[in-house]
């Protein structure tokens, strides 16, 4: 059996959500999101995956989305990581969860299958979802990153 997910609608992904529940209102969540994703459905396909809080994006202005495209030559199945911040998430019960559907910038992605996880070895897909409940008033993030040649 395999492990992939392929839709060619609108859905929340099934098995892609993680029960939390938020201790104070004033902290903010970082979410995270990690899987093997792709696109399919011909050529020039482009899929978008939403990470959403209790079925809605994290407010009226924050969505926290990537896109995944394809064009002729491309074999788009790669591991991706999707991450965010979310304030004025109010304290108690809430459902991290991962919607996808086609990208919505242009019309010719309408058709565009969205596929998640791969069966890999032993038909085995490794994926993440994580929330963390963060005082905004004492996140230090340090970061280095940088590209090496083999």
């Amino acid at each position: 059996m395999d492990n992939r997910l392929m839709l060619n609608n609108a859905a929340y992904l099934p098995g892609r959500s993680l029960s939390f529940t938020k201790n104070t209102d004033a902290t903010r969540l970082r979410v995270l999101y990690l899987d093997n994703t792709a696109t399919g459905g011909g050529n020039w396909q482009a899929c978008r995956y939403e990470l959403r809080i209790d079925n809605a994006p994290c407010s009226a202005t924050v969505n926290i989305a990537g896109d995944v495209y394809r064009d002729a030559r491309d074999n788009a199945h790669e591991f991706r990581t999707f991450l965010g911040y979310c304030d004025n998430v109010k304290a108690g019960a809430h459902t991290l969860s991962v919607y996808v559907r086609a990208t919505p910038a242009a019309a010719q992605y309408a058709n565009s299958q969205c596929m998640t996880g791969w069966g890999g070895v032993q038909n085995t897909a490794t994926m993440t979802l994580e929330v963390e409940e963060m005082d905004p008033t004492e996140v230090r993030i340090h970061v280095r990153s940088s590209h090496v040649t083999l």
